[in-house]
């Protein structure tokens, strides 16, 4: 670096070099090039991230299923009335609502005084009762994927938190070709909402024991998610899932065989259908954002990670449904007692 003096002895002033323009602007380039090779990563790895804590969840409500077997020698059901055996209720009616499988794993889930400041009578769920005291703005971070876009609380009353996943209660007829096998345990519902199957292990009023399951535990399917968006007919994404229009506690009105309910699916569609020209009522998708009529019964297993959904297995073990999944197959793991050979590698 050079130096230079005046010609009275004055100070010296030192020269010192400085970017260019140019360079300038190319270090700004170099910079913003990295920043682009490397935010994906980041982004891959953060939601490699939340995936593990989705899976982590489900590992968590598969121990709970278990352990509500041991003691109570019967799994929960996916959704019911508060009709004996599964409280003191003796309405019938519509306006009365039960709770979903999820209230029944409370205990098992390390929420032993939400479950015991819980009635289970004729108390409609509904309408900011004493029941919305109880949920009312809780958070249950086992029930929610963090990858989901969906807004916590349900479109509804905005009271109860939305769960994430969802029980599988079986599938529709005619899924699994071959070999035939008819599913008989299916009814319509009469709001127009969808099939609902009996054909798994957990589904509405049932009381099921862990022997009941002849195919296997490794092969049947109880819990999924349903956590992302669903396209409507004008591709306006739409928040249905079998949680969304209450939270995660509703279960269950009408009688068992002729019911409207929440927080479970029987298999229809194949995982991830997302565009399928949805309307409210066609097939039980869903409704409107104020449930304007019909129920969530047939919503496919759904989620935004890449490629699948994540799933529990009766023996608790978590596996990654890819969307490629066959409906076949899909439905043989809903289903307890088909008598197949499915593969799920």
């Amino acid at each position: 670096m050079t130096s230079r003096g005046s010609l009275e002895g004055g100070p010296i002033v030192r020269l010192r070099p400085a970017f260019t323009l140019v360079e300038l602007l190319v270090v700004i380039a170099i910079i913003g090039t990295l920043v682009g090779l490397l935010l994906p990563a980041v982004q891959a790895a953060r939601e490699s991230a939340r995936l593990s804590q989705c899976k982590n969840n489900l590992k968590q409500l598969g121990i709970a299923l278990q352990t509500h077997h041991d003691a109570k020698n019967k799994l929960p059901p996916a959704a019911c009335k508060h009709l004996p055996p599964f409280g003191t209720g003796t309405s019938t009616a519509s306006s009365t609502w039960g709770s979903s499988g999820f209230v029944f794993l409370l205990p098992f889930l390390e929420e032993q005084p939400m479950y015991d400041k819980w009635k289970f009578d004729d108390s409609n769920y509904t309408v900011g009762n004493f029941v919305g005291a109880v949920y009312r703005n809780r958070t249950m971070p086992v029930l929610r994927c963090p990858s989901t876009p969906f807004l916590l609380m349900d479109q509804y009353f905005g009271t109860g938190m939305r769960a994430s996943y969802v029980t599988v209660t079986g599938a529709i007829n005619g899924l699994i070709t071959s070999p035939p096998y008819t599913e008989t345990r299916v009814f319509s519902q009469s709001s127009g909402g969808g099939i609902i199957s009996s054909g798994g292990m957990l589904f509405q009023a049932s009381q099921m024991r862990l022997k009941d399951c002849t195919d296997g535990l490794s092969k049947m399917l109880v819990i999924g998610e349903q956590s992302d968006f669903l396209f409507d007919t004008a591709k306006v994404a739409q928040p249905w899932s079998a949680s969304s229009c209450f939270g995660w506690q509703i279960g269950l009105t009408g009688s068992a065989s002729n019911t409207d309910g929440y927080n479970f699916t029987t298999i229809r569609y194949p995982p991830n259908l997302k565009s399928n020209a949805w309307v409210a009522n066609s097939g039980g998708v869903g409704s409107g954002p104020f449930c304007g009529g019909g129920v969530p019964t047939n919503v496919p297993l759904n989620s935004p990670h890449s490629g699948g959904v994540s799933a529990l297995l009766l023996d608790g073990a978590v596996i990654f449904l890819a969307d490629t999944v066959s409906l076949q197959t899909l439905a043989q793991l809903a289903t307890r007692d088909d008598g197949g050979t499915v593969s799920i590698e």
